[in-house]
């Protein structure tokens, strides 16, 4: 699969449309969320690794990433 950035652009669009609606799936909403942590890592690492990361501060990332995962994103829609 060619991903190009206009393909990726038209896809993000409709998911903001989609969520502005409230039409998003469970799984999508899964998906997506996924995909938000995954970017939010990869940035707070990049701008961490100059710096020493203490233990302590990846456990409090590690976990703030399991709680949005295992918790927010798996509850249902009519809470």
């Amino acid at each position: 699969m060619d991903i190009t950035t206009n393909n990726l652009k038209l896809f993000l669009n409709e998911m903001s449309e989609k969520l502005e609606k409230e039409q998003v799936s469970q799984e999508e909403l899964q998906t997506l969320g996924e995909f938000y942590m995954l970017c939010k890592f990869k940035k707070e690492y990049n701008a961490l690794k100059d710096e020493e990361l203490s233990e302590k501060d990846m456990i409090k990332f590690l976990v703030l990433g399991w709680y949005f995962y295992c918790i927010l994103l798996k509850k249902p829609k009519n809470e």
